[in-house]
């Protein structure tokens, strides 16, 4: 089975895979900023665990699992600021 590219969303590309049939998964890939330092680093696929009953359903959790990095990242960078 091989990944497909089902959109960008903040910053990520999301890829879904059927692993089984009726089973999905996704990996994300962030897309280094344009206005990055110097020496970006390079994309990084992270496969994330679990498994859905549709690409849809994949789709979701994905933007879902973006929001909370974003979200995490958000709060780190308050926290280093107060």
């Amino acid at each position: 089975m091989s990944h497909k590219k089902a959109e960008l969303y903040r910053g990520f590309n999301i890829f879904t895979e059927e692993t089984r049939p009726g089973v999905w998964s996704f990996v994300l890939s962030e897309v280094p900023a344009t206005d990055a330092p110097e020496q970006p680093r390079p994309p990084a696929r992270r496969r994330v665990p679990g498994e859905h009953p549709s690409s849809e359903a994949a789709l979701a959790a994905a933007r879902a699992h973006i929001d909370r990095i974003q979200q995490n990242r958000k709060n780190r960078s308050n926290q280093g600021a107060g």
